[in-house]
């Protein structure tokens, strides 16, 4: 059976962020269904803290355990049913930045203008890896160096790297 997306809420979007949002979400479910996402998982040499917040116990999560948390869709406030669960937001910045997710609500905030200045695979990418922090794992703000090595910013690579996203 294969993992599905269902969108559980969203702000923000007019029309035309509709269409891209979609095609993105098609992207990242076919995606994340595909053996070659599957093996790239696996094949990552070492997540750096590859720990979930707020779930029982602190210990490190394999590739396969990591893989098996997004193709259930078990986010921090669902049981793994294979439907990863959106909640969407677009938004207007004044800071630098693509997006981010709130804890709390699990809901995935997108700067506005990063969803119409770049391609539907670099959304879908940004969609992957902040999906990533409603599982829980997370990522230090400050750690420049290190983060590309988080559980969230190396799912988001495989993802922009097997979509053949420029972002």
């Amino acid at each position: 059976m294969n993992t599905t997306i269902q969108v559980n809420y969203i702000e923000g979007f007019n029309q035309q962020h509709l269409v891209k949002a979609n095609q993105a979400i098609q992207l990242v479910q076919d995606l994340v269904n595909s053996n070659a996402f599957k093996e790239a998982v696996l094949s990552v040499r070492r997540f750096k803290n590859p720990r979930v917040r707020r779930r029982t116990g602190r210990r490190r999560y394999s590739n396969q355990e990591i893989l098996d948390l997004i193709l259930g869709g078990r986010d921090l406030n669902n049981p793994a049913d294979q439907i990863m669960n959106f909640r969407l937001r677009l938004y207007d910045s004044q800071v630098n930045e693509i997006g981010n997710t709130n804890m709390t609500t699990l809901i995935i905030s997108t700067f506005k203008g990063y969803l119409e200045d770049n391609a539907v695979g670099c959304y879908a990418a940004h969609l992957l890896h902040e999906y990533m922090h409603t599982i829980g794992f997370t990522h230090s703000r400050f750690d420049i160096f290190g983060r590309d090595r988080t559980v969230p910013y190396k799912i988001g690579k495989i993802a922009r790297d097997l979509l053949g996203a420029d972002c």
